[in-house]
């Protein structure tokens, strides 16, 4: 088995749901090529930044994962985002990054917690963390529905254009922002 990929959007799941399914897909298979999880829009208000940095901490173990695809959308995790993209940043093999956070509102949401510049930022910085020796080559984020701005977007640019050398692919959709990316910011 070398790529696994799970779609449990609108269930329950806990911080501890999805720390076991890190942790059994990160020691279990530990020859995995590709990893896609689709978390969105739980039910419930126990699916914190907590339980999916030690899911994401623990696919990592994972030594030849080479590619990522997390969607998190509308459960309200709008802090720890740093921590999450520095653990990514750390694999040492990983080369494709895809991580969705949008925070459109839906029927039965448990709550929103908008993503800021300080978010936006700290994700891609923590990407950034082996710098120019990071085999990260392609990075496709979107973090729709939330309050990043013109100063956000252009410091990602920098982050990226000093310290991800090698991406060679990059799409950031940042689409309905409260404060609208404007073409300054481009």
């Amino acid at each position: 088995l070398t790529d696994v990929g799970f779609a449990l959007e609108r269930n329950q799941l806990s911080d501890p749901n999805v720390e076991q399914i890190g942790n059994i897909i990160g020691h279990v298979y530990p020859v995995l090529n590709s990893v896609d999880l689709e978390l969105g829009y739980q039910f419930s208000t126990n699916l914190t930044h907590a339980g999916i940095t030690l899911m994401i901490e623990n696919l990592i173990n994972s030594f030849s994962l080479r590619s990522i695809s997390i969607d998190i959308s509308g459960n309200g995790i709008g802090v720890g985002l740093a921590d999450m993209g520095k653990i990514l940043g750390q694999a040492s093999q990983l080369e494709s990054v895809r991580f969705v956070d949008i925070n459109q509102p839906f029927q039965g949401s448990p709550r929103l917690v908008l993503i800021g510049d300080h978010q936006y930022t700290g994700f891609f910085t923590g990407l950034a963390f082996r710098g120019d020796g990071s085999s990260i080559v392609n990075i496709d984020v979107d973090f729709s529905y939330n309050n990043v701005s013109d100063a956000g977007f252009a410091q990602v640019a920098g982050v990226i254009g000093r310290n991800l050398s090698n991406v060679q692919y990059l799409k950031t959709t940042l689409d309905h922002q409260v404060r609208p990316v404007t073409a300054g910011g481009v």
